[in-house]
């Protein structure tokens, strides 16, 4: 039986890992699900900083005994062991480019990112296959890293689970009522400012639109005061993070706010 080792520091939560935690996971449950052996290499000490702990975690891999017919690691993680000698094939699986996003944020976080991405771009380069999400990621990866050949293999989705969720969660039929949802982190680059302002021009348009946002971030409080700037408290409902229970099938809202 094959044996892969997937090797990340991504925190193991959708609120502080997000898509990508939840990318891995559902990749993991599916090549388990083939029969696979999949083994998790994940830091063992956690510092107050997750770019010092991201560093501590690949640094040590250097002496680590990693046993498996293949390595896998997202993102920037496994830069340490990627292309070394007599070692197993390393697989460098991007989930986002760190280095497109740079662009998109400012000061101290703008500077943590392009650390990041450089390890990430180390991790790439010296990888034996760089798989990504999709064929935009693939261009960036080839633009910013200089790599050609990137291999795209789309997010997958646990189909059953979310069709539990809908089963057990009846949507209720409102033909009058307008409901756009978004999911994300509060990022510059998400660009949720431009879907509020879109929203205060829609809301005399449609005059039941409601905008349901799900997730949190640095720009929590920024993005609450322009929602009041607009008016729209009326329309705009802050759900806060959400806790996903793949094995239950079931979400569960965390932290509610509803403006």
């Amino acid at each position: 039986m094959s044996r892969l080792q997937f090797i990340t520091a991504i925190p193991q939560n959708v609120q502080q890992g997000s898509g990508c935690y939840i990318g891995t996971r559902t990749l993991v449950e599916g090549l388990r699900g083939l029969g696979i052996g999949i083994e998790m290499v994940m830091p063992q000490v956690h510092l107050p900083f997750f770019t010092a702990t991201r560093v501590l975690f690949n640094e040590a891999l250097r002496w680590s005994n990693l046993k498996a017919d293949t390595t896998i690691g997202i993102d920037a993680d496994g830069y340490a062991i990627a292309g070394k000698r007599n070692s197993a094939p390393h697989i460098a699986c991007i989930k986002g480019v760190i280095g497109d996003a740079v662009r998109f944020e400012t000061g101290i976080t703008r500077a943590s990112m392009a650390f990041h991405s450089r390890l990430e771009a180390m991790n790439a380069r010296r990888a034996d296959l760089v798989i990504t999400i999709s064929r935009y990621c693939a261009e960036r990866i080839e633009e910013l890293y200089g790599i050609k050949g990137v291999a795209v293999v789309p997010e997958l989705i646990d189909l059953k689970a979310w069709r539990q969720i809908f089963q057990s969660i009846p949507a209720r039929q409102d033909q009058d009522k307008f409901t756009v949802l978004c999911v994300c982190r509060f990022y510059p680059r998400k660009g949720l400012e431009t879907l509020l302002r879109a929203a205060a021009q829609l809301r005399t348009t449609i005059p039941k639109l409601t905008i349901r946002i799900v997730g949190n971030g640095p720009q929590y409080k920024s993005l609450r005061r322009i929602c009041t700037e607009l008016r729209l408290d009326d329309v705009v409902h802050w759900l806060g993070d959400v806790q996903y229970r793949s094995h239950r099938g079931c979400l569960r809202e965390g932290r509610h706010r509803r403006a």
